[in-house]
């Protein structure tokens, strides 16, 4: 590469692995997202750090685990003493550093100042969370529209977050629209002509409340959508805490009609992230940047989206959770269209992205490169597994999880407690069936459980729990 590549990084949240065309999805209507895939490369066994958001966020910004990082639960900060961010690193290398939308490296409910920027010298943070109404989007949108922000604020509370429904907000003001024209603006009119940049674009969708603003909603109306997946008995192979959750939850989550109604609700608010990233990608082009440009897009971490009889997120590690879209598209990739399905870890986004913009050659941290400047797969190799921890003081008997994944297999390891899981992807790819306890599975769970042992410290870093999320 003869000169240094823009770097275009979008990254939505909560997004389940089973909401893109481009991955064989029915019902998905997501034509935008799918042409990414069509110019590049489409990671499909992509494995986030952590199944919430902050610790997860910090991984791919920095290229650390969370015991490595310090930002362990959400709740905590991250820690800007012993960390570099993608933004800094690349700052420090000449480029334009920009993002708009949700960011979450620190605590939501508590914050009573800005977000810091880590990195970014245009930072504009959204989070979208009805408990932060003072970010960016909600002061413009109380400026703009007072009447509108009430009663948006009023139907998040009042509808809640166990049903689908059409919102109240309209296209043209939605925190989404808001989040690309900000992002369309940056590039139009405030980046410097001169030099290379690194544009950070944070969609706090698919994220429930499940509330698709129209046109949106009402495209859901004649589309069928698959029901979640789910085995009788299967929640019995699984620790307690799954047993509690699946019992606060049942009264939703078997309700057949509800989970339709929440099912259609998410995709459509995936198909008008889609628009959005339609229009981002466009704005990119029509700027004459499309040819040195590299759009990567990809999630913080996934959602239970009735699975199992199991909703939303937690302290859950299976591949509902874990798994996420990862798309790198660029010109001149020989690949377009391409995919793999080799093991690749929320920790390996930071080498790539330095990689690709052509400021790092190698490996960074924890992470490994995806792709070189050249365009090269697996310029450091692949690890071949992905881990991932949880660590949370108001957890329970699951306050502090590990992981290691393969393409084959998964073991989840219980700090200080007898439970643990064990799936084999191979032949159970919903994973109805833990296979811990299962005689016929000691070697391998010995063996998985040895090579964890080997590669993670079990103690959690001492940054200060500042408490929610």
């Amino acid at each position: 590469m003869s000169q240094p590549r823009n770097v275009v990084f979008i990254m939505t949240d909560q997004q389940h692995f089973r909401t893109l065309g481009c991955h064989g999805v029915q019902e998905a209507r997501t034509p935008n997202i799918d042409r990414l895939a069509a110019c590049g490369t489409t990671f499909r066994n992509h494995i986030v750090t952590n199944p919430v958001c902050s610790p997860s966020r910090a991984s791919i910004m920095t290229g650390k685990h969370i015991t490595e990082h310090g930002l362990w639960a959400n709740g905590v900060r991250l820690p800007e003493a012993w960390n570099t961010t993608i933004p800094q690193a690349l700052a420090a290398a000449g480029f334009q550093t920009a993002h708009f939308g949700k960011l979450h490296l620190v605590p939501i409910i508590n914050r009573i100042e800005k977000h810091p920027p880590y990195g970014f010298q245009a930072c504009e943070v959204a989070e979208g969370d009805q408990q932060l109404l003072d970010d960016e989007y909600f002061r413009w949108l109380r400026v703009t529209d007072p009447d509108l922000f009430v009663a948006y604020a009023n139907e998040m509370f009042q509808k809640g977050h166990a049903v689908g429904y059409k919102s109240l907000m309209p296209e043209d003001k939605h925190l989404s629209t808001w989040v690309t024209g900000r992002a369309i603006d940056w590039l139009r009119h405030c980046r410097r002509k001169d030099q290379p940049f690194f544009l950070s674009v944070g969609y706090f969708d698919p994220h429930h409340a499940f509330n698709p603003c129209e046109p949106y909603a009402s495209l859901y109306d004649s589309i069928d959508v698959a029901p979640p997946v789910f085995r009788d008995g299967s929640i019995e192979t699984r620790p307690a805490a799954y047993r509690r959750h699946f019992e606060g939850c049942r009264a939703v989550t078997r309700d057949r009609d509800r989970m339709t109604g929440i099912l259609k609700a998410y995709h459509a608010m995936m198909a008008h992230l889609d628009a959005c990233v339609g229009r981002l990608v466009a704005a990119v082009q029509q700027e004459g940047l499309g040819g040195r440009t590299a759009v990567v897009f990809t999630s913080d971490h996934g959602e239970l989206l009735g699975n199992h009889g199991l909703l939303w997120k937690g302290p859950y590690m299976l591949d509902d959770l874990m798994r996420v879209p990862l798309i790198v598209s660029l010109p001149g990739d020989k690949r377009a269209g391409a995919w793999t399905d080799e093991v690749t870890s929320g920790t390996d986004i930071m080498a790539t992205v330095l990689s690709l913009a052509g400021v790092a050659g190698g490996p960074v941290e924890s992470g490994q490169r995806l792709m070189d400047a050249d365009l090269g797969l697996f310029p450091d190799g692949s690890r071949g597994y992905a881990l991932a921890e949880w660590e949370h003081p108001r957890a329970g008997d699951n306050g502090s999880l590990r992981m290691i994944r393969t393409k084959e297999l998964k073991l989840i390891h219980y700090n200080g407690s007898s439970e643990g899981e064990l799936y084999d992807l191979a032949n159970d790819p919903n994973e109805y069936t833990s296979h811990y306890d299962s005689p016929a599975y000691a070697d391998v769970r010995r063996r998985l459980t040895d090579q964890l042992a080997g590669l993670y410290m079990s103690r959690r870093p001492r940054v200060r729990f500042e408490g929610a999320w």
